[in-house]
């Protein structure tokens, strides 16, 4: 398998399993309401630490989408842009101890460093970095929420 069809692999993957992500975490917390006697609603004041788990799964599709754009960025030959992005989404999935996007993240930027034709400092010498800024956006956004999110449950333990 070429390294090509690997990282569409991959990428597929990974976005199918961070956009099932919510709908675990919504069936986690209608077992978990059930469990204390609440409604949906009710149990996200009860517990915090299910409202941070919430609030993580429903940002993973917003991640997915990113990588989806990742990925066309790619297939285009951009890696610049493309290498940004996933360093900037994996970090917020390390801020969402998310270990799905993690892993996903990690293997999506091996595959496209592998992949590169030439080295970094010749990639980003000649990169247009207006770019490059306007496509690490999306993926600064996920990591204000994500340090929100961390910083919140770093409180709670």
């Amino acid at each position: 398998m070429t390294t090509e069809k690997l990282l569409k692999r991959v990428i597929t993957i990974t976005i199918v399993l961070m956009c099932i992500y919510p709908f675990a975490a919504l069936g986690y917390m209608s077992i978990s309401a059930r469990t204390y006697g609440l409604q949906g609603s009710e149990i996200l004041r009860a517990n915090p630490v299910l409202t941070i788990t919430f609030l993580t799964a429903m940002l993973q599709p917003f991640a997915a989408w990113l990588l989806k754009i990742v990925q066309k960025r790619a297939d285009n030959l951009d890696y610049a842009n493309a290498l940004v992005s996933v360093l900037l989404i994996f970090i917020s999935e390390c801020l969402f101890k998310n270990w799905v996007g993690i892993i996903g993240c990690a293997i999506i930027f091996y595959l496209l460093s592998k992949d590169m034709p030439y080295s970094y400092k010749k990639e980003f010498s000649g990169a247009d970095w207006k770019s490059i800024l306007k496509d690490a956006t999306g993926p600064i956004v996920l990591i204000l929420f994500a340090v929100f999110i961390f910083f919140a449950s770093s409180r709670l333990g």
